[in-house]
């Protein structure tokens, strides 16, 4: 048959379609999930190739032949699953046959925070009959990126100015998603080979650099 879709403008626009209606079986009915929509499921990024996210099952619908086939269906967006960031299982348990959702690629919550997969199911009848279920995967930030300074620093203070003069503010980003994994706090390495850490202090929260002495440039002219 030839089904048609017409909008309301002036003129008109309208295309057709071609449909083809099956007459199956009154003893095949479709797989039956049980559940339609999976999910939300919450998953650390870190989460390592080959884990297992999620098993789903449907049964198959015809009675006396329980064979299902699944397939995890590659979306148009990498949300979906286009670039096949995660992979379908089955495997029999009790008479049963199950679909083990996995991880194929690393995950990255700084690039992709959520995704739908669709996973279809056909049965084993003389005419294969299917249907889908939704599975909705969150991903949850993990404290995995460095903070990186925006640049490299070189100040220059007036000697004799008093302790507590400000000589310069550092500033680093950390790309990681959340809050606290994204906060950044700075430090004065306290290490013997650091020159300057008993003559300069820094504020742990806005990276403001003050002096802790007063500076005389003929006993030393710069500090590292």
């Amino acid at each position: 048959m030839e089904a048609t879709a017409q909008d309301k403008g002036f003129p008109p626009l309208s295309r057709s379609v071609e449909v083809q209606i099956d007459v199956v079986d009154r003893a095949n009915n479709p797989p039956v999930w049980d559940h339609v929509v999976y999910g939300p499921i919450y998953i650390r990024e870190n989460l390592p190739v080959g884990a297992k996210v999620v098993s789903v099952k449907a049964s198959s619908g015809i009675e006396n032949n329980p064979t299902v086939f699944y397939r995890l269906m590659p979306g148009s967006t990498a949300q979906t699953n286009k670039f096949h960031t995660f992979y379908l299982q089955q495997r029999p348990d009790n008479g049963f046959t199950w679909a083990d959702i996995k991880v194929n690629h690393p995950l990255d919550y700084e690039t992709i925070k959520e995704y739908n997969l669709t996973i279809r199911v056909e049965n084993n009848g003389a005419q294969q009959l299917a249907s889908e279920a939704t599975v909705y995967i969150m991903l949850e930030d993990v404290n995995d990126e460095i903070p990186l300074f925006t640049e490299r620093e070189q100040e220059t203070v007036l000697e004799g100015e008093p302790i507590g003069t400000k000589v310069t503010q550092v500033n680093a980003i950390d790309k990681d998603g959340t809050f606290p994994n994204n906060q950044v706090y700075y430090f004065v390495v306290d290490s013997p080979r650091n020159e300057g850490k008993d003559f300069f202090e820094i504020n742990q929260q806005t990276g403001e650099v003050f002096t802790k002495v007063v500076f005389d440039r003929e006993k030393q002219g710069a500090y590292a």
